[in-house]
């Protein structure tokens, strides 16, 4: 009977131990792991709050808010959104700065602002450490709030005016794609050191080249890109400048017609390094033009600008 008892125990324990086993399989097999139902939460989470985010600035957008009052709220909520939508935010912010330039460049034309702030900078850009010594406090508040909107100011014959300080922009670059990383870059270039000041070239005509050809490999790269258009009328602008130079800043002596040395050397070094581009192979056209012409710049040179130009940007159009 003992032993009947004992058998009986055993079985019991066994069936037991089958139940048990079965559960942990379903469990391990059919269900969700703590941790990962955490992780999926977190997640959750995340796209919830980016999204919050995102609906939060899109209203402030919507009350006409100025540039510096944004930048404060893009600081506070950038790194909580994923890259497509940090790039949107950007986007819409510069679009913001883009409207409010005229209306600052109008504000610090009043009266005698130019003057006030020339009294403390009449350098080509505006020293922001020499705000405090403006005694107009209406005026140092307008200053600031340009310059905490991301511009910077610049004197611009003799006038001094807002411009985007994309190198302030770039500080976002670690949330961005390498598409809007890049058009900042551009942009920094010339908000940094402005090619052109006064209808004059102010930097070398190489670098201009080297501007040109950095403009290309950006469009030639991002043929849809969300800057495709304004990219492509700076690109066209470098090259009408590059190949006719300006009033101030000609390539060709105005007694003896001939091109200037230092530019033809530039346009020879631009197309030996970089053949295969449509720089190279536009910039090559028009040397031979000139070669054939004596190395005289008149008419029958400059004539062919426009249509060097058009070609170039027909090519470039061909990779949409």
């Amino acid at each position: 009977m003992r032993r009947k008892k004992y058998v009986l125990l055993i079985t019991v324990l066994l069936i037991i131990g089958l139940i048990t086993s079965c559960n942990m399989k379903k469990k391990s097999n059919g269900q969700v792991k703590p941790a990962d139902n955490a992780s999926e939460q977190s997640a959750e989470l995340k796209k919830n709050e980016a999204e919050k985010v995102m609906v939060n600035y899109k209203a402030l957008l919507l009350q006409n808010k100025e540039p510096f009052e944004i930048v404060k709220f893009i600081d506070e909520n950038i790194a909580k959104v994923d890259q497509n939508d940090a790039v949107n935010m950007i986007e819409e912010f510069l679009n913001v700065q883009e409207k409010f330039i005229q209306g600052y460049t109008d504000e610090i034309s009043k009266d005698d602002r130019q003057s006030l702030i020339f009294k403390v900078c009449s350098e080509p850009e505006f020293d922001f450490k020499k705000i405090n010594e403006i005694k107009d406090e209406e005026l140092k508040n307008l200053l600031t709030k340009i310059i905490d909107g991301k511009y910077k100011l610049v004197n611009i014959e003799g006038s001094c005016y807002p411009i985007i300080d994309y190198e302030a922009i770039g500080k976002y670059n670690k949330y961005l794609t390498d598409e809007m990383k890049g058009y900042i870059d551009i942009k920094a270039k010339e908000s940094n050191e402005p090619s052109m000041m006064d209808a004059a070239l102010v930097i070398s005509w190489d670098e201009l080249a080297n501007r040109m050809l950095g403009v290309e490999k950006y469009l030639v790269k991002y043929p849809e890109g969300i800057k495709e258009e304004e990219l492509t009328r700076l690109y066209g602008n470098y090259l009408v400048v590059y190949l006719s130079g300006t009033d101030n800043s000609p390539i060709y002596n105005y007694e003896t017609k001939k091109i200037f040395d230092d530019v033809l050397s530039s346009y020879k070094k631009l197309v030996a390094t970089n053949k295969g581009t449509i720089t190279g192979d536009t910039v090559k056209k028009y040397i031979e033009l000139i070669a054939n012409n004596k190395n005289i710049i008149d008419e029958n040179v400059t004539s062919k600008i426009i249509e060097l130009h058009n070609e170039a940007i027909a090519r470039i159009e061909e990779h949409k």
